[in-house]
């Protein structure tokens, strides 16, 4: 993975966490509708099945469990990035990157934000960063 691919991990991380939550909330709703009450002032019919509650229970647990576990995988990914990103030095260049990779600002934003202008901050700035990027990550490898 280069350094940007590494960096553009966090774009919309946020994004992806929320949607998650939301895919949770919908196949739990799903799974709920299958659920269905007795009605008892119908007259007993024997014979038929009667939905299984603790199965639809546990795929809910399951659905949950795997989701829950891929929103520690982005969160840990997050936490990582923002940490290589605190370490990069000049501040500038951490700003650089904290500004376009987490808050998903555009080149005319930095330049505004960094007094650069967008084909500097595009460039060489950029690239600067990315170099620092990738010493820091070549340091954790060695750990």
């Amino acid at each position: 993975m280069t350094d940007k691919e590494y960096m553009l991990q966090i774009l919309r991380i946020d994004d992806r966490i929320d949607s998650i939550k939301r895919d949770i909330d919908a196949q739990i709703e799903r799974k709920a509708d299958t659920l269905s009450a007795t009605d008892y002032s119908k007259d007993r019919i024997s014979g038929g099945s009667c939905s299984d509650l603790s199965g639809i229970v546990a795929g809910i647990e399951q659905c949950v469990e795997q989701q829950r576990k891929e929103i520690e995988r982005l969160k840990s990914i997050k936490a990582e990035v923002r940490w290589v990103i605190s370490q990069v030095r000049p501040n500038e260049l951490a700003v650089l990157l904290t500004e376009r990779y987490v808050q998903g600002r555009s080149w005319k934003d930095l330049a505004n934000i960094l007094y650069y202008s967008e084909a500097r901050v595009r460039g060489e700035l950029h690239d600067r960063a990315l170099a620092e990027v990738g010493v820091i990550r070549d340091r954790l490898k060695k750990r």
